[in-house]
């Protein structure tokens, strides 16, 4: 494999990322306004999904460095021929704005409309 197609690759998982954090916030919302109230699986499954948040954003930053990492390898070798930096600059910019996309779905999806309903 190529380290033209890593990077793509790597591309593709930070975009689909973000959306990780609804494996937990989904099931955590549905427990919340279900008419049988479980608090301890409620608790359990908010408190995941900020742990997920969490970890979704270090595995953002870490492909992020790692993309970066191999876009410059694949132009020193010239591996690249066509607008390698479009790749970096991916690489730079995204991964701030995924890992904000991250917090939002995390913070909109369970918090605001869970707890923060009472406010």
């Amino acid at each position: 494999m190529s380290k033209n197609a890593v990077t793509y690759f790597l591309m593709g998982i930070m975009f689909i990322l973000p959306y990780a954090v609804l494996a937990t916030a989904v099931p955590a919302l549905s427990v919340f306004w279900a008419e049988e109230f479980n608090k301890e699986l409620f608790e359990f499954l908010y408190n995941m999904t900020f742990v997920l948040s969490f970890i979704v954003s270090f595995v953002e930053l870490a492909t992020a460095i790692i993309g970066i990492i191999l876009s410059v390898i694949a132009y020193k070798n010239e591996e690249v021929k066509r607008f390698p930096i479009v790749r970096v600059i991916y690489f730079i910019l995204c991964q701030g704005l995924f890992s904000v996309g991250t917090f939002i779905l995390s913070f909109l999806t369970v918090h605001a409309f869970t707890y923060g309903m009472g406010i």
